[in-house]
């Protein structure tokens, strides 16, 4: 009868172990980066001076938006099926950086040009 314990606790401890091998390589391996919005639309300003930004990032992730011009930005989260749709004051050929965030991970950066003519008033 002791041989039998012996002989099935060593057949089955490395069925045991092997899970815990898996796990930990599993948690070794890197995380890909959070990829930057896509499909970005841009409008021109409107009467107010507000710029519409829509496109696609991960299902209810946040969005960030910053007018490099102002460093003024906003922050809005994306619905259900990824798509968000934002409002920012900025002027004709303003540069703008949106990015995505899921938990405590930012996303790459993707830098966008407002459309339109700059006036003398503007520059």
């Amino acid at each position: 009868m002791t041989r039998y314990r012996v002989y099935r606790s060593f057949v089955f401890r490395p069925l045991t172990i092997l899970p815990l091998v898996f796990y930990a390589v599993g948690c070794l391996s890197p995380t890909l980066p959070l990829p930057p919005p896509d499909d970005l639309s841009v409008s021109s300003p409107d009467e107010s001076g507000l710029v519409t930004i829509e496109g696609r990032v991960n299902d209810e992730a946040y969005v960030a938006c910053l007018n490099e011009r102002t460093e003024s930005g906003i922050i809005t989260k994306s619905k259900a099926d990824g798509f968000f749709s934002l409002r920012i004051n900025a002027q004709a050929k303003d540069a703008l950086t949106v990015w995505q965030m899921v938990g405590s991970e930012n996303g790459t950066f993707k830098p966008i040009s407002v459309p339109g003519e700059q006036t003398a008033n503007q520059q």
